[in-house]
């Protein structure tokens, strides 16, 4: 099977199966408010206020596209958030729209074959465009057409923000192999390395924060500190100083006004 159509058919599959299985439950898909949303899973609120909060825009009117939306989260904490101009992709964004309505989605888009055939479309269109655990669904080969395509998508000065595994962390081979519809991994180092050759500047990459604001995930945090103390010193023998260790990375870029690479647009 096409490397494409490989992963469309695994996360049809999935729709299919978790539609299945409300079924099969007597469940119904429940429609709830943001703040609902995230009363219900807290850790989940602390993590988007920790790690994006401060990163996006001051400007409230700017166009965010969520690409890979799954549930929504992302676009539920931008709502609450106050940002007025939200718009989810994703292979069976349609299963969502009437919840993505609620908090305030102005536009879904289906992704029906492969991710820059549909971004194509919406060149130049978006402030900012969020991806969280998408990249590493992408195969090696197709990376650079797929982050070129959201290059393009974005206006100039536009910002990339990208979440993704940390092959470096201690889980790093458990969250590669963890699905079929992962392809790749991503550290700092490459992470960093595919947005600049995508003509991105400002790169950062950054590792996710954990949740720190109860009792429980603050012993947790202790915890880890002192199991990634060794990781440290290992990292620090043998070459790799200073590496993110933390089980997720975000990294972000921002579109130039100039296009460095304006040919890869002609192929």
């Amino acid at each position: 099977m096409e490397p494409k159509a490989f992963v469309a058919e695994v996360y049809r599959r999935m729709s299919v199966v978790y539609e299945l299985q409300l079924k099969q439950q007597n469940q119904q898909r429940k429609i709830v408010s943001a703040t609902e949303f995230f009363r219900a899973d807290p850790a989940l609120w602390e993590h988007l206020c920790l790690n994006y909060q401060q990163r996006l825009p001051s400007n409230k009117e700017v166009a965010i596209l969520d690409i890979g939306s799954g549930n929504g989260s992302f676009l539920a904490a931008c709502s609450q958030w106050g940002y007025r101009n939200l718009a989810a992709m994703d292979y069976n964004v349609d299963r969502q729209a009437e919840q993505f309505k609620l908090w305030g989605v102005s536009n879904t888009y289906k992704v029906t074959t492969d991710l820059p055939t549909s971004l194509s479309q919406l060149k130049g269109q978006f402030d900012v465009i969020h991806a969280a655990h998408l990249i590493e669904h992408i195969p090696k080969h197709d990376l650079l057409e797929n982050i070129d395509a959201m290059f393009y998508a974005l206006k100039p000065g536009g910002l990339l923000l990208l979440e993704t595994p940390n092959l470096l962390s201690p889980v790093g081979a458990a969250s590669l192999y963890c699905t079929l519809g992962h392809e790749y991994g991503f550290s700092e180092v490459n992470l960093d390395s595919l947005l600049n050759l995508a003509g991105f500047q400002q790169v950062k990459v950054f590792g996710i924060r954990m949740c720190n604001s109860k009792l429980k995930w603050k012993i947790a945090n202790v915890a880890r500190w002192l199991f990634l103390l060794r990781e440290r010193v290992k990292h620090q023998l043998f070459g790799w100083p200073n590496s993110i260790l933390a089980v997720s990375i975000l990294g972000q870029g921002v579109r130039p006004n100039i296009d460095p690479l304006p040919a890869r647009d002609q192929r």
